[in-house]
């Protein structure tokens, strides 16, 4: 068992060795010297807008501690609660996360038995099957993807995140065509989540009428819910395949929300089989929480007063494909944790240098309301030289031989970045030097952090989610699942609008 002293120690010197992620901000600032019309920082504003965030994390790292967690009035925003600004009385304080990550590694029985389970379900089958919606979907994609850069382990498949036909009829047929069982992984905290509800119905019952369904693994609440009561009938999480260590710690924690959630087995499950070092992820993490403060505070400060002078907007913009599924990551987390109370910082994804052609327009000559965060990664582990042509017409002969493809790709995104700034759009540029877990658990920890700290400071709660099951009702009622005279209700309301 590691201590918290020896975990950070470790995370420190991995930082020192690999390099950190970094956040640069003067292109948030009103250029000196003119007058670009666009929803700058202004730079006397910014030391009280720094101090507010210093104080806010503050606020977030007391609320860790057991005796905020037990009391019923301490940290009452930060509770799981049911309206838009605050949480219940007596409710869980949803900053686990905070902790989490350093919890995990101080358990060397869990992190090796989550490496030999990961390599034996890698072995064993011809796929894992995630099935699960939201946070609970998002950033494992988004991870899985980054660090094998598209390539993990055995194919990994999504699904129970929408309700679309077509997608489950194209994976069946490739399930077909794969030579051996497939594994499956639920992921629900209540296990009545209609989406993976649904997809577990689907998946279970199709691969077992093609007898190809290996082994179920449910990620779901330690304690109760639909999910956590059938692990046992139906025989989800074998037990040949977890070790005690594993099963103590398989579970969704109780203090950490959905899109919070990829640094429990939530996501170090599929992290583990596709390949992703959990170990590295988590150090990672760790490090972005614990020795990250100043970028925290200073990136978000920057946010918040572009917001406050109308920058509604923010554009993730990259320029390596296989980074997409983090930015959609974001886009989970940001209008996730921010939008509540008519506030919120709402996130397009703009994918570079392709989409420069079509929303680049609209973010350089468009209606000022958007700030821009760059994404830009040193070594993405692949690269191409750029050939020589006796037949030279388009002039790259300049470059071929001097700049590879991916220098050249992050110097036409340096042209976007200043581009835009003297265009009206504040933006900052976040560099990555490497896509390794360590350097993709850190800028996690980072984002998920100035996200509730930017929560804070707008005055709502950014860890709970209390807007999402008005549809849900409805929707209900539309299927009959709630009474006939529910579903007429419903069906009458519908068709006032022409339905």
């Amino acid at each position: 068992m590691s201590s918290l002293a020896e975990i950070t120690a470790k995370a420190n010197a991995a930082a020192k060795k690999q390099g950190s992620v970094s956040y640069m901000l003067k292109g948030m600032f009103l250029p000196e010297g003119e007058h670009v019309p666009g929803p700058y920082v202004n730079k006397d504003e910014f030391p009280s807008a720094l101090d507010a965030a210093n104080e806010k994390i503050k606020i977030l790292k007391e609320s860790t501690n057991p005796s905020a967690r037990s009391a019923s009035e301490s940290f009452l925003m930060l509770r799981d609660g049911g309206t838009d600004t605050q949480g219940e009385p007596g409710k869980t304080v949803m900053t686990g996360w905070l902790t989490h990550a350093a919890e995990t590694l101080g358990s060397a029985a869990f992190i090796e038995g989550m490496k030999k389970l990961g390599d034996r379900i890698a072995h064993d089958f011809s796929a894992l099957v995630v099935i699960g919606i939201g946070g609970s979907y998002t950033d494992i994609e988004g991870t899985i993807t980054a660090c094998t850069r598209g390539k993990p382990e055995i194919p990994v498949f999504y699904l129970g995140q929408h309700l679309s036909a077509e997608q489950y009829a194209a994976f069946f047929e490739t399930a077909k065509a794969l030579p051996g069982k497939l594994a499956v992984n639920i992921i629900s905290k209540s296990g009545t989540t209609t989406e993976p509800a649904i997809a577990a119905r689907i998946v279970i019952e199709g691969l077992t009428g093609m007898d190809k369904c290996g082994a179920i693994f449910a990620t779901t609440d330690p304690q109760k819910g639909a999910l956590h009561d059938m692990i046992g009938p139906r025989g989800f999480n074998p037990p040949e395949y977890i070790t005690d260590a594993v099963k103590e710690k398989f579970s969704i924690g109780e203090n950490i929300g959905g899109r919070f959630s990829s640094i429990t087995p939530v996501g170090l499950f599929p992290f583990a089989v596709a390949g992703v070092d959990i170990e590295e992820l988590l150090l990672g993490y760790h490090y972005g929480i614990t020795g990250c403060e100043d970028i925290v505070a200073q990136n978000t400060a920057c946010r918040f007063l572009a917001f406050q002078e109308g920058a509604v907007v923010g554009v993730y913009s990259y320029n390596v494909a296989c980074f997409r599924g983090k930015i959609l990551g974001f886009r989970q987390l940001w209008p996730e944790s921010t939008g509540k109370d008519g506030k919120g910082l709402n996130i397009m994804e703009e994918f570079y240098t392709s989409d420069a052609h079509s929303n680049g327009q609209l973010i350089k000559s468009g209606v000022r309301n958007i700030m821009e965060i760059f994404h830009f990664i040193g070594d993405i582990g692949q690269d191409f030289e750029i050939p020589k042509s006796a037949f030279d017409k388009d002039n790259l002969n300049m470059v071929a031989g001097n700049m590879s493809l991916h220098a050249i790709n992050n110097r036409f995104m340096s042209a976007l970045f200043l581009d835009h700034i003297q265009s009206g759009v504040p933006a900052m540029a976040v560099r990555l030097p490497s896509l390794s877990a360590f350097h993709i658990g850190m800028h996690t920890a980072i984002e998920h952090y100035s996200a509730a700290v930017f929560g804070l400071l707008t005055g709502i709660n950014p860890v709970n989610q209390p807007g999402v099951q008005g549809y849900k009702n409805i929707a209900f009622n539309l299927l009959g699942m709630k009474g006939a005279e529910g579903q007429k209700q419903a069906a009458a309301a519908l068709g006032a609008f022409g339905f």
